[in-house]
């Protein structure tokens, strides 16, 4: 979202290679060969082309494997084939989400790289804007990444990454958090903007409009109702100016346990990882006790 807000060109672009990588793998590749001047110049300063922490399930030893138990109970071709799956599906999908990721950085580097005295700081900022801030890097220990992305957050590197982008904007004397501050102010006012646009579109009330742009009203923020359905703009923004909303109106919500009053459990069953949901339901289920509050 913060790129389609910053550069809508590159956005789309990078939209249109995403699809296509899905049906042909070797896009991403021909690409990076196409920019590898900017590819090199960007791995210098921390700048990842994909996001390995999504997908590092699918590596070996990172996550459950079918493969030996498969190949134990019918044989090496029932493994060759369940890679071949693996490959077609999940495989396909890594490698178009890794070109969207890819080329958005690339394409807000070479845009921007022009317009900055400190390349170090523009590639803090293509990073947060990305989700690209590298956990590694911070110091943070392998089996607390892992312990993260299973329990935690659905993506802790993206969240640590939003978070950074929110607290650099105080640092308006310099060129990052100019950056910053204008990234989140053309992400909000475009997200407002559409929002409201759709809703005349939609015939929506002057009140239902009024009601979706207070942060307070969960799903209903920056969403309209559509079958049932409330369809609006996703994302870490929008979670963490929900919890900011939450926070300031009722503090006193930090001290029950409830999940709609608290508005940090809130955050969490927003955009949570899907361990704690996924063993949280299961135990629901056998005992009957309310555990997921």
């Amino acid at each position: 979202l913060p790129v389609l807000a910053r550069n809508p060109a590159a956005w789309g672009q990078a939209a249109v290679q995403h699809y296509l990588a899905f049906l042909d793998p070797t896009v991403q590749s021909r690409f990076i060969q196409s920019h590898l001047a900017d590819v090199q110049e960007m791995a210098q300063y921390g700048i990842p082309i994909g996001d390995p922490e999504f997908f590092a399930a699918l590596r070996p030893g990172q996550g459950a494997s079918l493969g030996a138990p498969l190949e134990a109970a019918f044989g090496k071709r029932a493994r060759a084939v369940a890679q071949q799956v693996g490959r077609q599906t999940a495989g396909r999908f890594q490698a178009g989400y890794n070109t969207f990721l890819g080329e958005s950085r690339t394409l807000l580097w070479s845009a921007m790289k022009g317009h900055w005295q400190d390349k170090a700081e523009l590639a803090s900022v293509v990073r947060n804007m990305t989700g690209g801030l590298d956990s590694r890097a911070l110091g943070v220990m392998p089996t607390q990444r892992a312990a993260e992305g299973m329990w935690l957050a659905f993506s802790p590197r993206l969240l640590r990454s939003t978070i950074a982008l929110l607290s650099d904007v105080p640092k308006l004397g310099t060129q990052r958090g100019q950056e910053s501050a204008r990234v989140l102010g053309q992400l909000v006012a475009g997200a407002v903007g559409v929002y409201i646009a759709t809703g005349v579109a939609l015939n929506k009330s002057e009140k239902e409009i009024k009601d979706g742009l207070n942060p307070l009203n969960g799903k209903r923020f920056l969403s309209h109702e559509v079958n049932g359905d409330w369809i609006g703009v996703g994302g870490q923004v929008r979670a963490i100016s929900q919890f900011i909303g939450k926070s300031i109106t009722n503090p006193e919500g930090f001290k029950t346990s409830d999940q709609f009053e608290n508005p940090l459990i809130n955050f969490y069953m927003s955009r949570g990882a899907p361990a704690a949901n996924i063993v949280g339901g299961v135990i629901e289920a056998a005992t009957g006790a309310d555990v997921m509050k």
